[in-house]
């Protein structure tokens, strides 16, 4: 297990040469990303909602070619014009900037006209999909401007850059094979529960796809469950009259038995066709943070890796070093 540290700030310390590293799921729910400082072991993380308001009237600017866009991000509130990045098949792309930008502000305590230097992994379903577009919008120099906040009199605002010298994109879900590797004799199947979709690989220990055998389920992960509850009144009697109603109440400790009773049907709806497509001699991790939803370990007749929810992002953070080199090589 890599160390991470408590949620806070750190100092930038970075430079051309030494750099900092962030790695980055952008979810479709939410956020999580560890930012590691040159020279140090640490990593700090920081989680937030996987939400993008344009134009907004806080929070910073970044100058485009297309001229300056306003962005506040994180906020999961219903705003007219929010958007969050797993409503639509592009949302990873068109909100990959502003969520990296938020990720390192929320982790490091850039100063005044200062330049951070990082590189940059991040994590999405298809490398063919969405690696190099990625890759295109995250690469280079951003001019960051950050509003004064007018509640806060000390605060005046800022202006600095995030350089972004390199950028490396991986399968979601994959790395969190690298938790369990001692459990894996041969093969394993990963399968990574999100909130818009189900990633379904057939893994080694050491995180190589076996047989091209890696199945994206999409509108199948725990949003389709919830909606699809919502529209059935099964969890009425726990008060929940919207998909985030069941959403909020599946994850409570309290209603576990209720909501594992209340969901099966519709899990196993959901999900049962792909289920019923693995082989049964291979053992099952469960990640993402569907595999909280009780009951989904015996549905699957897996084990549900330790935290979950960050599983595959510490999973990357622990081999980043080897993802970078190897990357290198291949590109000589």
């Amino acid at each position: 297990m890599i160390n991470v540290l408590a949620p806070q700030k750190v100092r930038d310390t970075t430079s051309q040469a030494a750099r900092a590293l962030v790695c980055i799921d952008l979810g479709n729910g939410d956020v999580k990303a560890v930012v590691r400082m040159p020279g140090v072991d640490s990593w700090v993380p920081t989680k937030f909602a996987s939400t993008v308001c344009s134009n907004a009237a806080s929070t910073f600017s970044v100058a485009t070619a297309d001229g300056k866009k306003t962005f506040s991000v994180g906020n999961d509130s219903a705003l007219a014009d929010s958007h969050r990045t797993g409503q639509t098949k592009d949302g990873k792309v068109e909100n990959a900037l502003p969520l990296l930008i938020h990720a390192i502000r929320q982790t490091v305590e850039i100063k005044h006209m200062d330049k951070f230097h990082c590189d940059v992994i991040f994590t999405s379903p298809s490398n063919a999909a969405y690696r190099e577009r990625i890759t295109s919008e995250l690469k280079g120099i951003h001019s960051v401007s950050v509003a004064a906040d007018e509640t806060d009199l000390d605060n005046f605002g800022s202006e600095f850059a995030i350089d972004v010298h390199n950028v490396f994109g991986q399968l979601e879900g994959l790395r969190a094979i690298h938790l369990v590797s001692e459990q894996v004799e041969s093969e394993a199947y990963l399968i990574d529960i999100g909130h818009r979709t189900t990633l379904i690989t057939r893994v080694n220990g050491k995180g190589v796809v076996q047989n091209k055998d890696r199945r994206l389920l999409d509108d199948r992960g725990v949003y389709a469950i919830a909606r699809e509850a919502d529209r059935r009144e099964v969890m009425a009697e726990q008060m929940c009259f919207s998909a985030q109603d069941v959403i909020t109440a599946a994850f409570d400790r309290k209603n576990k038995k209720v909501a594992a009773t209340a969901l099966a049907d519709i899990v196993a709806d959901t999900l049962g066709d792909a289920i019923a497509a693995l082989d049964s001699d291979i053992p099952r991790f469960l990640v993402g943070g569907g595999a909280g939803l009780p009951g989904i370990d015996k549905l699957f007749k897996g084990t549900v890796i330790d935290n979950p929810q960050w599983a595959s992002l510490h999973g990357l953070a622990s081999v980043a070093d080897k993802v970078i080199a190897h990357a290198q090589r291949r590109a000589k």
